[in-house]
């Protein structure tokens, strides 16, 4: 059996094996105005968490890839029919996330809104000619004037055998171009990286891949946010001279801080340019500009080369809101 053929059959147990595990309930499909599944999943846990009680971006990214895989994989009625065809476009080809965006409203850092169950509602957002984009959103039960989270991923067709994007196929195009939410797929263009920043050196380690051997999408996030308390740390080390005051630049992370961190993330935003593997070594850069407190970006290397950028918006406090008000 082929290396290829592996890996599918691995994917496709993993997803058999997950999905059956989720007590997805209240599906419900259609395709007008766009085609969009709505459905029920079981929500967060209480591993979801970080220290600060925010729910962890990377938790977030992963049941948002999880609810995107259910509804992908699982039939919606006794037919046995699958939205968007799923299984029938992806038999001869790969997928790659090029890009996504996760935009979090403030509901989900209150720790009094509850994080299970969750209503879903996952839209199509628009298809080119190799590549297409998804919405998803993801509301407190019930509860559907404002999502506690939305993702927007693009995703691109891929050639099994050169590994390079491949036209979606006419048919696909055929029945669902022009039925989304979006006039134009999600474009996130790669920024230059300065000078000036902060490194923070990983390798890829078993529990950072999917089952294809790449890394997984929320892994990048999670060293790049680790990166950042890193360099709050160093920072706070030299100003109490615990470390020489060459070992960080002075002005790498000028604004960021663990408070600021705390209030939670608003937007994240990557751009997936190549992959990475099991035991390959990585550098994690990360910076700021000195007029954006909340902002930081962060670009992962291998080999000198980038290969995803990371941005990474978080709230201001009300407090700081109310006093630009």
């Amino acid at each position: 059996m082929s290396a290829t053929r592996t890996k599918t059959v691995a994917a496709q147990v993993w997803r058999n094996a997950h999905l059956s595990q989720w007590n997805v309930t209240n599906v419900n499909v259609t395709d007008s105005p766009v085609w969009s599944a709505k459905f029920t999943i079981p929500g967060l846990t209480h591993e979801s968490f970080d220290r600060d009680g925010n729910p962890k971006i990377t938790s977030v990214m992963l049941t948002s890839v999880i609810a995107r895989q259910y509804v992908l994989h699982r039939p919606y009625d006794n037919s046995g029919s699958i939205f968007l065809d799923w299984p029938t476009l992806t038999e001869d080809r790969f997928t790659f996330v090029s890009s996504t965006q996760f935009k979090m409203s403030r509901s989900l850092y209150t720790p009094v809104t509850p994080k299970w169950p969750l209503d879903v509602e996952f839209v199509l957002g628009f298809v080119g000619n190799s590549s297409m984009a998804s919405v998803s959103h993801f509301y407190n039960e019930g509860k559907t004037l404002e999502p506690l989270w939305t993702q927007i991923n693009q995703l691109v067709s891929i050639d099994k055998t050169t590994r390079k994007p491949t036209p979606l196929p006419q048919w696909f195009k055929d029945k669902y171009a022009g039925k989304g939410c979006m006039d134009k797929g999600l474009i996130i263009k790669p920024f230059d990286r300065p000078s000036l920043t902060y490194n923070h050196s990983v390798v890829v380690r078993w529990s950072d891949t999917d089952n294809y051997n790449h890394t997984n999408f929320a892994s990048y996030v999670h060293w790049t946010i680790n990166a950042i308390h890193e360099a709050i740390l160093m920072q706070e080390k030299k100003k109490s001279s615990n470390v020489s005051a060459d070992s960080l630049p002075s002005n790498a992370l000028p604004g960021i801080r663990k408070d600021i961190i705390a209030n939670g993330l608003k937007d994240l935003q990557i751009c997936y340019l190549k992959e990475s593997l099991e035991g390959q070594s990585l550098d994690v850069h990360v910076w700021q500009k000195n007029d954006e407190d909340n902002i930081v970006c962060s670009s992962i290397l291998r080999g000198g080369e980038d290969i995803c950028q990371v941005k990474l918006e978080y709230f201001t406090s009300l407090e700081d809101e109310m006093a630009i008000m």
